[in-house]
């Protein structure tokens, strides 16, 4: 999938969401150093992206970066204040023992369940982070 991504941007250098997709592609095998780097040229190029800011928070989750990672989650917060972004910052602020930031986060959700899409992933992500297979 790596390859095909490459010379996706070959052809269209400027598609960021192609660039997104590869950036995902190496979190999902490992590859955050890779990862990171992809989504901090996206965020230069897309500076008002909160998904930019996101994907990059996952990376730097990844390399163990958790301030790295809870700086860009307020980022993305900032610009897009949707229920997944807060939930995703509030899974992380209660990892770094932030509870007060934490229910911030969770209790200004409308939805009943606010982790709808983003659990799976950050489940992988913490199981890696801890060193589990």
């Amino acid at each position: 999938a790596l390859r095909d991504f490459d010379e996706g941007l070959k052809l269209s250098p400027h598609f960021h969401e192609l660039e997104l997709a590869r950036g995902w592609a190496n979190c999902h095998i490992g590859r955050f150093a890779a990862a990171e780097k992809e989504f901090t040229h996206i965020v230069e190029h897309l500076p008002h992206s909160g998904q930019a800011y996101n994907d990059r928070a996952m990376a730097r989750w990844g390399l163990r970066d958790m301030r790295g990672a809870l700086s860009d989650r307020d980022k993305a917060v900032a610009h897009d204040p949707s229920a997944a972004y807060r939930a995703m910052r509030g899974a992380l602020r209660g990892f770094l023992a932030d509870a007060k930031g934490a229910l911030d986060d969770m209790w200004s959700l409308a939805s009943p369940n606010p982790f709808a899409g983003s659990t799976a992933v950050a489940m992988e992500l913490i199981r890696r982070w801890e060193g589990e297979p």
